[in-house]
């Protein structure tokens, strides 16, 4: 597939984790890792979740086995998802400012100049619940540079709740598979209707 290295390819295409711990290996992750480098590709996106392999004994362990390969790929760029709070599966979520501001000190010293921004995974919240706290934290992340977006929200219009929202840069994670063509083109056109200035990423494309 030379047409994926392509310049313009590079910050289109992201490297998922999701799979990192439960159906791939330690080793193999970082085989994986060491080729999408070598490539010229630096995005990489996790979850501080990850794996939801249902053992709550591996809560996370993705995310600490990029700190630990990150040394090895300075230009490394690693967007963390959060929202979940656990790696069950289940509903249970952990979403305030407090811990928002703990998980942003932690990664920014964890993870140092490869840390890319944070991202809300998994809000199951319904419509009307204020999500002002947590948007004000995100607005200054995105002031600062940082990537900022959303994942897996039940109600994206809680965080349509002012015109600076809206505008806001976020980044988007929808799954585009073929099977549910229809559906994602519908969701495609929610989020362009809510937020102008969103970039989209499908996964699921295969």
């Amino acid at each position: 597939m030379n047409f994926l290295k392509s310049e313009k390819y590079l910050d289109f295409l992201t490297l998922g984790t999701a799979s990192w711990g439960q159906k791939i290996s330690k080793s193999n992750a970082r085989r994986i890792l060491a080729s999408f480098y070598e490539n010229g590709y630096r995005c990489v996106d996790t979850a501080t979740n990850y794996p939801i392999d249902k053992n709550s004994e591996n809560f996370g362990m993705t995310l600490n086995w990029l700190t630990e390969f990150r040394s090895d790929f300075p230009e490394l760029k690693i967007y963390v998802k959060c929202g979940a709070a656990t790696n069950l599966g289940d509903s249970k979520t952990l979403l305030n400012s407090s811990y928002l501001d703990l998980l942003f000190h932690k990664l920014s010293s964890e993870l140092g100049v490869n840390f890319a921004g944070i991202g809300i995974h998994w809000d199951n919240l319904g419509q009307g619940e204020d999500r002002s706290e947590v948007i004000d934290f995100l607005t200054n992340l995105s002031s600062q540079g940082l990537l900022i977006g959303l994942s897996g929200v039940q109600s994206l219009e809680n965080y349509a709740a002012t015109n600076e929202s809206r505008t806001l840069p976020w980044n988007f994670q929808i799954n585009l598979s073929p099977l549910i063509e229809t559906a994602g083109i519908n969701q495609k056109l929610r989020i362009r209707g809510l937020f102008p200035n969103a970039k989209i990423y499908g996964y699921n494309l295969l």
